[in-house]
């Protein structure tokens, strides 16, 4: 199947003649806009379109001899025979059905590897497909149809509120020298695209990562000439800009008319996606060099994780006992935290950072006249903008 489907992107781009030639914006966008309307169409092309189950999918073990004595019981209860023969050829189905599964799950057992054993908790899982019920509304009455619910979801999850931050402590912070920062690479795009998973839901445009390698495999000259241009040129294509939102029920939740028991899940392009995990790591390697990064902060950091926190906030409690003194500890849950950052004084603190200007004027363009829409039981509402 890849065959046929490089085959087909890499007609469809010689269709559309794109090149790695920018000269401008208008540029940028085409390219972008080139290499998603390309996956789309080589893969309506070659792959088949299958529709969505609403009957539960065949058990994966069933075998032809679970087939076969299921047969055998529905012909003895067909033909009437005896009790006992029915019993028999019941428990002989049962035997087939435990010899079924036994060996289906001995061979995904035989196969394990260290990087895919916690896809084994996936057994009993299955594939879950919600639809989102009817939710309540803070005045107590009703939202019933699919773009009341986005409304109602939007309120609650996109709260904006218009504030002037004070920046004083942004302007007595030292000025950096410029930070280099070269050219994005076909090497380093492979580097980051080799750790994205095929499982990762696509946004808008349904190619996923799978898709997304085939296509840098055929043409990667092709996104590290849209990559570096976007930066050159400090332009983040507006086909590039849109997310879907997917509310996702919050586990050991009791009362789903409640908006607040549903996370909010932004699909975004894959195509977008990698490229904001490149600069993300290249952010997180140059603040972690240059000690931009405060020691006591562990997000957004490179060599730290959850457990680092936790032990920093044991041993700290811990110290205090040995003194003989009294912790405590201060949690916050601020609601819709990442919508409510300031995007200027952010910029500005990057700037003091040393980040060249093409950098931050990307940063701009990225954060700027962004969209979402809410995709609710397989219908997509209408979109709205993302203030910041």
């Amino acid at each position: 199947m890849e065959d046929d489907w490089t085959a087909a992107f890499e007609h469809r781009l010689l269709e559309q003649s794109l090149t790695g030639y920018v000269t401008g914006p208008q540029e940028v966008e085409g390219l972008a806009s080139g290499i998603l309307s390309a996956c789309t169409w080589a893969t309506e092309a070659v792959m088949e379109s299958r529709p969505t189950q609403r009957k539960a999918p065949w058990a994966p073990w069933w075998n032809e001899d679970c087939s076969a004595a299921c047969r055998q019981v529905v012909k003895a209860k067909e033909e009437g025979l005896d009790r006992e023969e029915v019993h028999a050829r019941t428990s002989h189905l049962w035997y087939c059905i435990w010899k079924a599964k036994r060996t289906f799950f001995d061979k995904i057992c035989s196969t394990v590897r260290p990087d895919n054993i916690w896809g084994i908790n996936q057994w009993y899982r299955g594939r879950k497909s919600y639809s989102l019920p009817t939710l309540r509304k803070p005045d107590g009455t009703l939202a019933m149809t699919n773009v009341t619910k986005a409304d109602l979801l939007h309120n609650t999850f996109f709260l904006y509120t218009p504030t002037t931050p004070i920046g004083v402590l942004v302007e007595e912070m030292p000025q950096h020298n410029e930070l280099s920062f070269p050219a994005i690479t076909q090497g380093e795009i492979t580097a980051n695209l080799a750790s994205c998973s095929n499982k990762s839901v696509p946004g808008a445009h349904r190619t996923n990562y799978r898709v997304l390698r085939w296509a840098f495999a055929a043409r990667g000259d092709l996104f590290e000439a849209l990559y570096n241009a976007m930066v050159h040129f400090e332009y983040h294509p507006v086909c590039l800009k849109n997310a879907l939102i997917a509310p996702i029920p919050k586990p050991n939740k009791y009362d789903f008319t409640s908006p607040k028991a549903y996370w909010p899940i932004s699909l975004l392009k894959t195509l977008s996606k990698l490229f904001e995990k490149i600069m993300a790591a290249r952010f997180m390697v140059l603040s972690g060099l240059h000690g931009h990064i405060l020691p006591e902060q562990f997000g957004g950091k490179d060599m730290t994780s959850c457990m680092d926190t936790g032990l920093s906030l044991i041993h700290d409690i811990e110290n205090a006992w040995v003194k003989k003194k009294q912790a405590s500890i201060t949690l916050l849950d601020i609601s819709g935290y990442f919508n409510n950052i300031d995007h200027k004084l952010l910029v500005k603190c990057m700037q003091k950072m040393g980040y060249p200007m093409r950098v931050l004027g990307w940063l701009k363009s990225y954060l700027s006249e962004r969209t979402a829409s809410f995709r609710i039981n397989n219908e997509i509402g209408t979109a709205f903008e993302l203030k910041g």
